[in-house]
């Protein structure tokens, strides 16, 4: 790009970037500039405060200068001394206040009016709302008019939030209270909203200066900032406050404030005086970075004794709630740093307890600071005593000792609960673990410090096998335990069982290998093998069920194992996902456009593109495009050139057509964009042109376009088969690959003739003389056009007969199209089933067959369109790239109602619903 564009996203970056690449560029030459564009400009404002009027006039001059050989133009600027006015502008006087409503020159500075003069800044009360009934009348207002008013004041640093907090406080009870947009507020908070908006026209009061030290020091004052946080049932809130000092001189200043609304779940006083802490601590910290004045020192001052004792406490021994917050104060502030104020000394009060009107007086402690900050350091409040340990908010703990603990009594958990063989054998593994510790504090007196080991997994799986087998077999481990045989009539009898030294059933096969066991015998119904057969499957990637048998048959012996493998197959979300395919309805029936018989031709046509043809023009090629009209009903086509794809080229070919065959009923095309242009530029027409001139050279009022949905070249197949009958005639009939327009031109009339000549049914056999249905018989009455319709006349016979002989004739023509063409196209050719309609809600693939499965967009379905027939026939999709329209035969829906978990009334015992299955695929 070679200009700057605005509206972009990136725009501010890119203007953000360029203005500190300048800058950077010249920092050796203008090293103040410099800084001063990087670090004191906002966007193309500039804001700075220097000591003396020469080094504003200097800085302002080499700013000036260094935006200028950027290309960039800074001007207009504004000051408290006329003399730097003077020296910048060429004039004192200021040409762009912005308040007309005061004598006083007054600027906006970053939506904060600033009082050059009297270096202050004020607030101002719009005149939209200084004279409106709202205030006059003291008339109800409604909650969005509540919202408006609360919204015009602009106050970014907190100076009034003391005053702003409270509206907000009325905003939320009235939210609580269910009132409507347009709805009068309750009665209660009408009496809150009068106290509230009678002292709207104080704020016009304050004069807050704009340099935070208002008396000189003769030398380097220390610097200390005071932040003051409190809380209420309502509200809670945070003041900041840079104390000066040198010797016996003194002076405070406020900086900003920052209030909350307490938030509609009751949360104890204690926790919303820590919120106030945190709000505080995050407050001062951006007022830190964000000064260049050297801070010797921050004071925090809380009234709540119970946030300073968790902030001196070991914050891991309280709930989260406290344990969180204590732990960013503490990241954010020196405990050390955090001292009690009592209540009546705490400025912050003022803005969370409306226990009397606000003070607005520019004396008032909320704008100097509490009367304390201007004593000595040793008259300050202290706290009476050390702090002690707060019992409020400590965490539970529950310390249990067995002294007999037995694999029964162990609380395993249940295998239901989880879709992962690794989560499942982990959790079990820790569970014999923990046993394993218990154990040796109650027989050894001491603590084993190691973790899960291998053992404790062996003896997991054990314990997993035992559990699915004594939940299917346990008849048959009964038997086998005691020496016997299992049952005749078990499953597993001709697997000849046993148990091993673990207990767990084995088969004892035919084959011995040495170092290898004899196989796990599990049944095929059981969760945890539903598991195993699942870890498998995933493990080898979901592609072959051959290899997860194998794997299996290595350590298991599954009744009817490959049924199982089978099953999770189907059930697993990843392969439905990757095998899922679009299912169409059934074909819908034939439009009406097609079947509409006795009419002229082309009063129903198919519009489509095709191209683009190289031309020859003197000594370079261009690009031209063909333009087919079908009719729908007689599949007649009519070829037009098109010099572009824009939307005048369209609407020429358009104008063309309908001059050469008149003007149809309705035209049907896809969704190109020079098709939806000439569809808006034919409507804005019909509103320009005369009716007279509307019927000779343009459409009628009651000629319909019609757009398929987008991606649908199925629905367009009556005009998209024959762009490739008449580019196979193009070929053949073209010899060069660049002819002129002309040749084009006579080669697309020679394509239309023949196209028009294709018989439309079979060649009739009982009559050697007559010929088969074409396109042209309706047209030119034969089909070359070298028959004519009617025989001529001898003289003085009425030309009625000639016309009368054209009707019988091509009434003919038309009864032979109902007898011959349109029983052949009654047949459906594909989609001849009904299959489950797409519902709003489903989640489903938008197919592309041109790229592989793995990026085809996923979204949910939000629209469902419908035919004539009641089937859904396009669907418009959700996605996170934007929102798509898609016929049936582009969305493949997926099914999201079972997973690993699948025929969960096979197995016993077991309860997990859907969700849990869908998660694990």
């Amino acid at each position: 790009m070679t200009v700057m564009t605005f509206g972009a996203t990136c725009s501010l970056s890119c203007a953000q970037y360029v203005k500190n690449k300048n800058a950077a560029e010249y920092r050796e030459e203008f090293p103040g500039a410099s800084q001063c564009i990087i670090e004191n400009h906002y966007v193309d404002d500039m804001l700075v405060s220097v000591d003396t009027e020469e080094e504003a006039i200097k800085l302002a001059r080499d700013v000036r200068d260094v935006h200028a050989m950027g290309g960039f133009h800074i001007r207009n600027f504004l000051s408290n001394s006329s003399r730097v006015l003077i020296a910048l502008n060429g004039s004192s006087t200021d040409a762009l206040c912005l308040d007309f409503e005061n004598e006083q020159p007054t600027e906006k500075v970053l939506g904060m009016w600033w009082v050059t003069s009297s270096e202050h800044f004020a607030f101002r009360v719009s005149s939209k709302y200084k004279n409106s009934d709202l205030l006059l009348s003291q008339r109800r207002p409604t909650k969005r008019e509540v919202l408006s008013l609360v919204m015009t004041i602009y106050d970014p640093v907190g100076l009034i939030g003391f005053y702003v907090v409270y509206a907000k406080v009325i905003l939320k009870e009235i939210w609580r209270a269910g009132c409507d947009w347009d709805d009068p507020i309750p009665d209660d908070q009408f009496a809150k909203w009068l106290r509230w908006i009678k002292l709207i026209p104080k704020i016009e009061n304050p004069r807050i200066p704009r340099s935070y030290a208002r008396i000189k020091f003769d030398d380097t004052p220390k610097i200390e900032l005071h932040t003051f946080v409190d809380a209420s049932a309502s509200s809670y809130a945070a003041v900041c406050y840079l104390r000066y000092s040198h010797g016996n001189s003194i002076d405070c200043m406020m900086i900003a404030s920052k209030t909350g609304v307490a938030p509609p779940k009751l949360l104890s006083i204690p926790r919303l005086e820590l919120k106030a802490a945190l709000l505080g601590a995050r407050l001062a910290k951006h007022i830190i970075e964000s000064h260049s004045i050297h801070l010797d020192s921050s004071v925090y001052w809380s009234v709540s004794r119970t946030v300073l004792a968790w902030l001196y406490a070991d914050h891991r021994r309280y709930k989260q709630f406290v344990a969180f917050r204590v732990s960013e104060i503490l990241e954010l502030t020196d405990v050390s740093e955090w001292r009690w104020v009592p209540t009546a000394a705490n400025v912050a009060d003022e803005s969370t307890k409306w226990n009397s009107d606000p003070d607005f007086s520019n004396d008032s402690r909320w704008f100097s600071g509490p009367s304390f900050l201007y004593l000595p350091c040793d008259e300050w409040p202290v706290s009476n005593g050390p702090q002690s340990i707060s019992t409020e908010e400590l965490r539970p703990q529950f310390i249990g000792a067995h002294c007999r603990i037995s694999e029964q009594l162990l609380m395993v958990p249940k295998p239901e609960r989880f879709s992962t063989w690794d989560r499942l054998l982990r959790a079990t593994a820790t569970t014999l673990y923990c046993a394993r510790i218990w154990l040796s504090v109650v027989r050894d007196n001491q603590v084993l410090r190691s973790v899960a080991t291998t053992d404790d997994f062996r003896k997991a799986e054990n314990f997993l096998w035992r559990k699915a087998q004594q939940d299917v077999f346990n008849d048959s481990i009964i038997s086998v335990s005691v020496g016997k045989a299992a049952d005749k009539s078990s499953k597993i009898f001709k697997l000849s069982p046993y148990l091993d030294d673990n207990g767990v059933l084995r088969i004892d096969g035919r084959v011995k290998i040495i170092g290898r066991t004899d196989q796990v015998l599990l049944p095929s119904n059981h969760h945890i093998t539903h598991l195993i057969i699942n870890h498998l499957h995933v493990k080898y990637h979901h592609v072959n069920s051959e290899t997860v048998v194998n794997e299996i048959r290595q350590h298991f012996w599954i009744l009817k194992l490959r049924i199982a493998v089978n099953r999770i197959r189907r059930s697993c979300q990843v392969c439905k996902n990757r095998s899922t395919q679009p299912r169409p309805p059934r074909m819908a029936c034939l439009p009406t456009a097609r079947i509409a018989q006795f009419c002229r031709p082309f009063s129903y046509v198919g519009v489509d593109y095709f191209g683009p043809l190289l031309v020859t023009v003197k000594r370079s090629t261009e690009k031209r495009y063909g333009v087919l009209f079908t009719c729908l009903t007689t599949r007649a086509v009519h070829l037009e050139v098109a010099y572009s794809l824009s939307t005048d080229s369209c609407i020429l070919a358009v104008r063309n057509f309908m001059a050469r065959r008149g003007s149809p009923l309705e035209i049907w095309s896809d969704n190109g964009t020079n098709f939806k242009g000439a569809e808006r530029e034919l409507k804005s027409a019909f509103t320009l042109v005369d009716q007279n001139r509307l019927t000779i050279t343009f459409t009628s009022a009651a000629t319909n376009w019609h757009f398929i949905p987008p991606a649908s070249p199925h629905m367009g197949g009556a005009w998209e088969r024959l762009v490739r009958s008449v580019k196979d005639v193009l070929q053949q009939i073209l010899t060069s690959n660049c002819p002129n327009d002309e040749i084009l031109r006579a080669a697309l009339m020679e394509v239309e003739m023949t196209v028009n000549s294709r018989p439309l049914t079979y060649i009739p056999i009982d009559h050697e003389e007559e010929e088969a249905l074409t396109p042209n018989h309706f047209l030119l009455g034969s089909s070359n056009g070298v028959k004519p319709i009617a025989e001529p006349v001898t003289e003085g016979v009425l030309m009625r007969r000639n016309w009368r002989t054209s009707q019988n004739l091509a009434d003919a023509f038309w009864r032979r199209w109902v007898t011959e063409y349109l029983p052949i196209s009654t047949r459906r050719t594909k989609w001849f089933e009904d299959v489950k309609a797409i519902k709003v809600g489903d989640i489903a693939y938008i197919v592309d067959p041109n790229n592989p499965r793995n990026s085809w967009p996923k979204g949910k379905v939000i629209g469902a369109r419908t035919s004539a027939d009641g089937r859904v026939r396009s669907a418009t999709l959700q996605t996170i790239c934007g929102i798509y329209e898609r016929p049936d035969a582009k969305i493949a829906v997926l099914d999201l109602k079972s997973s690993v978990h699948a025929n969960r009334q096979d197995i016993p015992g077991g309860s997990v619903t859907n969700s849990l299955a869908a998660r694990s695929g």
